[in-house]
């Protein structure tokens, strides 16, 4: 019945249609819209696959976002792709990233900040 529907929060501030519309794949259209002009393929291309992880990610593991998941638990999946810093290369313990730099530190934390800001704050 209805008490056995998953709640996201105890009082729910926004109306399930504005929730809808404000989906994370929404959020990710809007950006890619504004960023499509001024990125570098490259640029794009890792946007892109970042945000493709952090949808894949929420659905997967049913994220709905709130205050009963930890978000510490999703570090190892999000390291194991690579998305907790871009900043270096780290070769030297062979992790080697071929796409870093401030440019790519900024695409993830684009990516991941839309996917939920409290886990990306975690990250630093």
């Amino acid at each position: 019945m209805e008490e056995n529907k998953k709640k996201k929060y105890m009082t729910q501030a926004i109306s399930d249609e504005i929730l809808e519309k404000l989906s994370l794949k929404n959020r990710y259209a809007f950006l890619n819209t504004n960023l499509t002009a001024i990125l570098e393929p490259k640029e794009f291309n890792f946007l892109k696959k970042a945000q493709k992880f952090c949808v894949r990610f929420e659905k997967k593991n049913e994220i709905t976002h709130g205050p009963d998941e930890d978000v510490y638990d999703w570090i190892p999946a999000f390291g194991a792709e690579g998305y907790l810093t871009r900043s270096h290369s780290f070769d030297v313990i062979d992790v080697n990233y071929t796409d870093y730099g401030l440019v790519m530190e900024l695409m993830r934390n684009l990516a991941v900040g839309f996917f939920d800001p409290q886990f990306s704050m975690a990250g630093g």
